[in-house]
């Protein structure tokens, strides 16, 4: 019987991602990665002769991890040897074990200078490793005894065909863990084919079992609230759409039988019955066991879809209003107003802030940091604690990728709008025109192969009933997906060519700042950029050359403004922030990019006076979210710097972390929200030394007296 894992040990999943980084120390050991910084962090750790002793620890527990696993599976699940799809998965796993021990010799000086144990092969844990495999697991793969001799003879020396088949889906492993690239389990190639690996789900499956069994974890898995906190959010949300929306209602139903044949009609009728069974609470998980108010909401959502694409509505848009029938005039009033409601959602985060906290006051057994007096420390020891007591349990991520692996490839879409993924409103500010209202918007748009997106209809129901309001309001889209990516730029080009159409065209502006570029990062031929002077002038260069370099404006935002502006800007952030410096490492140059971007943000909302914003990326949930919560901070810091109150704080972790744990089940992306720390901090420190001659500095670039009003 294999003794259960404490949780504070690596898991195997772990265990496997430190084996694929060992495994490729030979490319980490160049001077580009080891200035990659945090997203390399990880990895380069094996780098640093200050960490050999931490190194040796988890080099060894690694094996070991790898080891208990072998016999957890020779043990407990012996039928599963005798499966082909097992056994190419521990022989994947061993022959990156085989290569990763390799590595560390030549490339590292963990082991050096110990006696008995200057090469990981003469280590006990992996000696162990190799002679359980060999001697147990070997002799019950069924498979040919040449194969089989072949394997032992050549464990260590990696077959490079096997090994660059399985490693690929080990790393596509990694990526699933990280939750980076989920989008492309969604979507295929040009050419049809699917981006992922076919082994990835027999790696999954091998990893997840075997730390599930062998975790102990005496509390209830957090992750499991979720659905619950969702549920109430839904049933809350569908009561006020309910509410805004009787009059169109009330009016709808007197008068639609005779149309009830009709597809626009008889799809909004279903999407109504499924709005009102979300909002009853008597179909909330925990007092049904048929369909609950989670699924009759996204019935609702998808009815709403499809009556926007029905033949008869498509063809009301196309008629002045003299020749529709009134009925279907008022039809496609109360078809946009749901839309409205749907994007412009309230929900109290209630249920989710008690959640957050809970977490946070959840012990980890670790010993706590002390309670720092800097606003963002805290955030960032918040952030760390929540980060330790997560790796207790099952990766929401992975079961998420298990869930689309196992949908038929025909019904896979990457449509964000219709993963749970659904907007709201996040925090209004005044200026001095408009009170502006920041939203929670995943891309609104729908793509089954990645050179392709286009947008969906309920946005665009969305957009026509705010432009069709006796005071039409205008919607400001700060789009922070890549173009120059093969990734991102049909989402891209898609969002920007939608501004474009003659009726959206007076009410939607969408600009485009990369947040996913190698400038953005600088990293790749951008590491080595430490003149000051260098460096600004290639961020001007950036903004000068627009869509080369991944940055769009429309052409209503006058180009020479803001390349003026950028100019002005780009000296100042570099005047009031770093002194002035001749050189700038790579973390003042992340710095000085987020701040100018904020800067810029609040200069486009000065031109164009929306209001409502956005800040887009491709769901929201990282980029989006921390976008988001960093101009919120923003305007915070320029409105007030005294002591945080309570609702401020709650409404900066509702911000930060409901979109990646309610969606994903997972945290904020760690780089994102450090990045944004980093940056606003240094405002924070300028804000504290001399607020009003930092005031006087920007003032006659910028106008902040209008950032006073923050709710």
């Amino acid at each position: 019987m294999v003794a259960q894992r404490k949780w504070e040990e690596l898991s195997l999943m772990d265990a496997v991602d430190n084996l694929s980084a060992l495994s490729e120390l030979d490319a980490l050991a160049s001077e580009e990665a080891k200035e990659e910084g945090i997203e390399k962090k990880h990895a380069v750790k094996w780098l640093s002769p200050a960490l050999n002793s931490e190194n040796q620890e988890e080099v060894k527990e690694t094996f070991r991890v790898l080891h208990n696993y072998l016999k957890y599976v020779y043990e407990e699940e012996k039928s599963r040897l005798e499966d082909p799809q097992t056994q190419k998965g521990i022989q994947a796993m061993m022959l990156l074990a085989g290569e990763a021990a390799q590595k560390v010799d030549r490339f590292t000086d963990i082991f050096k200078g110990i006696k008995g144990k200057e090469s990981v092969s003469e280590l006990k844990e992996f000696q162990e490793l190799q002679k359980f495999y060999l001697t147990r697991i070997v002799k019950r793969f069924q498979e040919s005894l040449e194969e089989e001799e072949a394997w032992k003879a050549e464990w260590g020396e990696p077959q490079e065909g096997v090994l660059d088949i399985e490693r690929r889906a080990l790393r596509d492993l990694e990526t699933v863990r990280k939750d980076r690239e989920y989008e492309l389990f969604y979507l295929r190639k040009e050419d049809g084919r699917l981006f992922y690996n076919q082994n990835l789900l027999r790696h999954i499956r091998l990893v997840g079992d075997f730390d599930e069994a062998v975790s102990r974890v005496e509390e209830k898995d957090p992750l499991l609230q979720i659905k619950t906190i969702r549920e109430q959010e839904v049933i809350e949300t569908a009561k006020t759409i309910l509410k805004q929306t009787a009059p169109y209602i009330d009016s709808f139903y007197k008068e639609a039988y005779p149309f009830r044949k009709k597809s626009f009609v008889s799809k909004i009728n279903k999407a109504l019955m499924a709005l009102m069974l979300a909002a009853n609470p008597k179909n909330s998980l925990l007092r049904t066991k048929g369909k609950s108010s989670l699924l009759y909401f996204f019935d609702f959502h998808l009815f709403l879809r499809e009556a926007l694409l029905s033949e008869e509505y498509q063809k009301c848009l196309t008629l002045h209003d003299g020749k529709i029938d009134p009925f279907f005039h008022a039809l496609i009033n109360l078809s946009h107003t749901l839309s409205l409601y749907f994007f412009m959602q309230t929900p109290t985060k209630k249920e989710f802030l008690a959640f957050i906290y809970k977490l946070i006051a959840t012990k980890t057994g670790k010993r706590e940091k002390f309670p720092s007096h800097s606003f963002f420390h805290a955030l960032l020891d918040q952030d760390d604690h929540l980060r330790l007591l997560f790796k207790r349990y099952p990766s929401g991520p992975i079961l998420k990728t298990l869930d689309v692996l196992k949908m038929e490839e025909s019904e896979r879409a990457f449509d964000p709008l219709l993963q749970e993924n659904v907007p709201s409103q996040l925090f209004s500010f005044l200026s001095e025109k408009r009170h502006i209202t920041c939203l929670h918007l995943p891309c609104p748009t729908r793509q089954t192969v990645i050179d392709k997106a286009e947008i969906i209809e309920e946005f665009k129901g969305f957009l026509r009933a705010l432009f069709c309001d006796l005071k039409p309001r205008k919607v400001l889209m700060i789009n922070l997906q890549d173009r120059t990516s093969w990734k991102e730029y049909a989402r891209c080009i898609a969002l920007e060519k939608l501004q474009h159409e003659a009726e959206f065209s007076e009410n939607l502006v969408v600009v485009t700042l990369p947040k996913e570029s190698d400038f953005y990062f600088q990293s790749s031929s951008y590491l080595q950029l430490h003149s000051s002077a260098e460096f600004k002038k290639q961020f001007l260069n950036q903004i000068k050359s627009g869509d080369e370099c991944g940055f769009f404006f429309p052409k209503g935002l006058s180009q020479k403004a803001i390349l003026d502006f950028s100019e002005e800007m780009i000296e100042t952030v570099h005047s009031l922030f770093f002194a002035k410096k001749e050189t700038l490492t790579r973390k003042n140059r992340l710095d000085f990019i987020e701040l100018f971007y904020h800067f810029l943000t609040q200069q486009i909302i000065e031109w164009t006076q929306p209001d409502l914003i956005s800040f887009a990326s491709k769901d929201g949930i990282d980029r989006g979210a921390a976008a988001a919560a960093g101009f919120y901070l923003f305007l915070r810091l320029f409105s007030d710097t005294s002591n945080w109150k309570k609702e401020e704080r709650d409404q900066l972790l509702s911000i930060l972390y409901a979109p990646a744990l309610l969606v994903r089940e997972r945290l904020l992306d760690i780089q994102r929200l450090h990045r944004m720390v980093s940056a606003l901090s240094l405002l924070e420190a300028a804000l504290t030394t001399d607020r009003k001659a930092l005031f006087r500095a920007l003032s006659p670039r910028i106008a902040l007296q209008r950032l006073h009003s923050l709710e």
